[in-house]
């Protein structure tokens, strides 16, 4: 499996020097070596659940579908990426076509440095428009999101905070590695911030980062990275969340201090060539209240 990914790789960045690695200190340098016109497929699956306690009371639909990433332009300072998605099915079930249908619109176009560092979208406008008619699909069709909850919902859906991460939660989930040095056996801290769902600000982060797994043979190294959220923030936000839904409903405000144990961790970990290519990845974040936890799961890897 690995020397047929390694063949693909190969004959996609053709005679490409891998300066990344460095054998005398066992160190990497994520930085990407693509050409204009590259592309590559990747198999992309998502689930989610959620837990009472340990026990699981609901399960969402998983769903797949395949996107085509590419390299739409190339210069020494910057990369134009395309993601273009396609092939969406609910895995297991018979899901609304119209959903799939819409998803098989989706095209995420960004900029990255020269280092493969997010930078920005190019696309923005064509993203919100994209994620209106998913929203607009689900006010029609599911009672769970009808009445004030929804327009709460949909507030919250078009922050910026919200629609960087929902919109380019799988380009981030790629390229969070991108840019960094990182030696065999070092450990990394620090903080990050993240877009969260849960209100409309980023939420600050404690980051720990593991260099898990290296190979000189077929040029391949697995980053890992957690991410646990600032309770005070994540306490915060989802005060002001239950105040505006209690507005909306005409009802008493929760109390603060009756808000306990608000939890939010994001785990990454990326297994990416010397080209900075991904082979492939997995991202979990768990969120939780009191005993209630919702955790998400997705899934990428080359096809």
């Amino acid at each position: 499996m690995k020397k047929g990914l390694l063949t693909v790789l190969l004959l996609l960045v053709g005679l490409t020097s891998f300066a990344q690695i460095d054998m005398a200190d066992s160190t990497v340098h994520v930085v990407p070596y693509w050409n204009k016109g590259s592309k590559l497929t990747y198999i992309i699956s998502s689930n989610a659940f959620v837990l009472k306690g340990s026990d699981t009371i609901n399960r969402l639909a998983n769903q797949i579908w395949e996107v085509d990433v590419s390299t739409i332009d190339s210069t020494d300072s910057s990369y134009i990426i395309e993601w273009d998605f396609k092939k969406h099915l609910f895995d297991g079930l018979t899901g609304p076509k119209e959903i799939s249908d819409l998803v098989n619109t989706k095209r995420i176009v960004y900029k990255t440095d020269g280092l493969g560092m997010f930078i920005e979208l190019v696309n923005t406008t064509e993203i919100i428009e994209y994620h209106k008619k998913i929203q607009n699909w689900w006010n029609k069709n599911s009672d769970s999101l009808s009445g004030p909850d929804s327009t709460i919902s949909q507030q919250l859906l078009y922050s910026e905070a919200v629609v960087l991460d929902r919109a380019v939660r799988d380009v981030m989930q790629f390229h969070w590695f991108h840019g960094g040095v990182y030696r065999v056996g070092e450990i990394l801290e620090g903080e990050v911030s993240l877009p969260h769902s849960n209100g409309t600000d980023f939420l600050d982060c404690q980051s720990t980062t593991y260099f898990e797994e290296f190979d000189d043979e077929i040029r391949y190294f697995t980053l890992k990275e957690i991410q646990v959220g600032n309770p005070e923030q994540l306490h915060e936000a989802r005060f002001k969340y239950l105040t505006l839904l209690a507005d909306k409903n005409g009802t008493e405000p929760s109390n603060s201090e009756d808000i306990k144990d608000i939890r939010y961790e994001r785990e990454t970990s990326n297994t990416i060539h010397a080209s900075g290519w991904l082979f492939g990845s997995l991202q979990r974040v768990v969120e939780g209240a009191g005993d209630s936890t919702l955790i998400e799961e997705q899934y990428m890897i080359l096809k």
